[in-house]
């Protein structure tokens, strides 16, 4: 039978304890899931490993190394990680990065492969930053199967439209036009002649 040492024996700091811990916890908490995440502006990381799919919201993200760090999907600050939500990669098995950004509120169906490491790769608000475990490093790597922004949209600011000035009316009265007069002859418009062959722009033909 299961006995307690001390039955409702909570001291009143425990108890106060108890009471401030809760609030701080839900206070700090980052979106739940990708569409919040990224419409809050800022970077899901998604991760897929043998038959698991997850990921986390990143709150602080310059790199991606720091993005995966904050989620706390990993510890390791080494160039080369090895270890992600408990999952290391083993013998020839490697973990691969894409990302992708939104372009006019919108994300692209296609992933980026990373030519850079974890600590250059650098996010801005709302990407998506994505580690895939590869089975064997002398194999392409294959970008991840789920995209877990798949029809997020994000709000656009909407780009206000430049005023035309009104036209100011003038306080100067318009002078009519001169009349040409008779005894001065209109000169006549020189006549340029064509242009028997024209030759392409810069090609000298």
């Amino acid at each position: 039978m299961f006995r307690h040492s001390k039955p409702a024996a909570l001291t009143a700091a425990a108890i106060l304890t108890a009471g401030l811990a809760v609030p701080a916890v839900t206070a700090n908490a980052a979106p739940a899931t990708a569409a919040e995440c990224v419409q809050a502006g800022l970077v899901w990381v998604h991760v897929q490993y043998d038959e698991t799919t997850t990921g986390a919201c990143a709150e602080k993200f310059r790199t991606a190394q720091e993005a995966l760090l904050d989620t706390g999907l990993t510890t390791q600050t080494d160039a080369y990680v090895t270890e992600i939500d408990g999952r290391t990669a083993k013998d020839r098995e490697w973990w691969s990065v894409y990302s992708k950004s939104p372009a006019d509120g919108a994300y692209p169906a296609e992933w980026e492969f990373a030519q850079v490491g974890l600590g250059q790769l650098e996010l801005s608000a709302s990407d998506v930053l994505a580690l895939v475990l590869q089975p064997d490093w002398e194999v392409d790597a294959v970008a991840p199967t789920a995209d877990p922004v798949e029809g997020v949209t994000l709000d656009a600011t909407p780009t206000p439209e430049p005023s035309t000035p009104a036209a100011t009316p003038s306080l100067v009265p318009s002078t009519p036009a001169a009349t040409p007069s008779a005894a001065t002859p209109t000169p006549a418009k020189p006549t340029v002649a064509p242009t028997v062959k024209p030759g392409l722009p810069d090609s000298g033909v």
